[in-house]
Parts: C-alpha cells; structure tokens; sequence
C-alpha cells in the first residue's frame, strides 16, 4: 500500500518506481524522495512549510512510503490512539522494522510537497497539533538520540528559553546578562535569514512571528511531557 499526502503530487513515475524497489519482497518498505514543488521552490522562505526528503530519516514520513499488506496487517497498521496526525506515522515505521521490516529507499519515485504560505493563525493551529509527537517518544525512547542535547524538539527551543531569562533579566536592567542570553537566539534566525538570501530587516521583521510560534511549540511540549510523563521540550 502505496501513502502521500493531500498536499502532495506524485511524479508519472512515482508508483513504478516504489514497485519496482519493492520488487515483491514481503518485508520490505519503500520510502521515496520527496521535494517542494518546482514552481514553488522561489516562493519558499522561513516561514514556508513544505517537505524535502533526500534519503531515510528514521522518520517513516508518510507523504511518500509504501508498505506490503503482509506488513500491515503484522503490525495492525496505524494505531488509531494517536489523536492527531502527528507522529503516528513514525510509530508506524520503527513497529514495521520491529516485526522484520526491512527500509529501501527509491530516489526515482519522487513526489512533490506544496509549499504553503500560512497565516499566523494556522502556524499556531500547527504548532498544536505536534503534542503527541512526545507520545511517539515515550513508545520509542531511541528516537531521544534525534533531540537537541537528547530533550529538545527543535534548536530554537532552549535558544527560546535562554532568550526568555535574558528578557526578564533586561526588564530588571541589573546585568549584562540579557544579551548574552538573548543572542544566540536572534543568531539563529539572522543565519537563516541570511541564508536564505534574505536582508537582516526581513528578519527582524519576521522575529515576533517566529518567536510566538517558538513559544507556542515549548508550550505544547510542556503539556505533552506532562500528559505521557515524558521529557521533550
């Protein structure tokens, strides 16, 4: 059984190509190469959402994968307690592999990722929905080893919160401590940026954004540790 995303659009070959890695083998899942949409790719910014996926991540991503029907009904599918599509995907993965799954990769069956633009709004909405990627980590403590410093989803979370103590030390005006806090942080997004080919004022501009949603992310990595008692920040 062949899996994309509504977002995404297969190539002509796409399904050739993960039949023909597959090559009837009962255990194997075949995971292919996913890429933003070509007319897309000069619209996608920092704050685009799209996927690129040029070989195996240990994630599973189902926006392009294929497992056999043998493998499915070994490992009961999806597991329909994961309330929302987040992480369900991955659980699905390593429990394949787990019950002699073995993962090949086809860089010929390409699929292409919409790259969208989204509200603010919609970020937050997102942002929400990744809680129960701590639910993957609790079935799955290896995954530990992806985390930054092995509890932090993403590296602009503990830039975040560093950043956070240096604001509250800058309020109080009693040390030179709030920049060297606060930093790393606009750091971060001025390389990004810059990266990006984009100027410092595009950055700057775009900072509350990506500080809110940060924000938001830590929040709800909060509240999924405590709900499955385990740490991801």
């Amino acid at each position: 059984m062949a899996f994309t995303d509504d977002d995404c659009r297969p190539s002509e070959a796409w399904l050739k190509a993960l039949l023909e890695a597959w090559d009837g083998v009962e255990m194997r899942i075949v995971q292919g190469r996913t890429a933003p949409e070509p007319e897309q790719r000069a619209e996608a910014g920092p704050l685009s959402r799209t996927m690129q996926i040029a070989g195996t991540s240990g994630l599973y991503e189902t926006c392009n994968i294929a497992y056999s029907e043998a493998l499915l009904e070994r490992t009961a599918g999806f597991d329909e307690r994961f309330r929302h599509a987040c992480g369900e995907d991955v659980d699905l993965g390593i429990r394949a592999v787990r019950s002699g799954g073995e993962l090949a990769f086809a860089p010929e069956a390409l699929v292409y990722h919409v790259v969208h633009q989204p509200s603010l709004a919609r970020m937050i909405r997102q942002a929400r929905v990744w809680m129960d990627a701590v639910l993957t980590l609790k079935r799955h403590p290896e995954l530990r080893s992806m985390l930054v410093a092995g509890a932090f989803w993403k590296r602009t979370h503990p830039l975040l919160i560093a950043a956070a103590v240096g604001f509250v030390f800058a309020l109080r005006r009693r040390s030179l401590l709030p920049g060297l806090l606060m930093g790393p942080y606009l750091e971060h997004y001025r390389r990004l940026y810059a990266g990006a080919g984009e100027p410092w004022s595009h950055a700057v501009k775009a900072l509350p954004t990506h500080a809110l949603v940060d924000a938001v992310e830590v929040a709800t990595m909060i509240e999924g540790s405590a709900r499955y008692r385990t740490l991801m920040l």
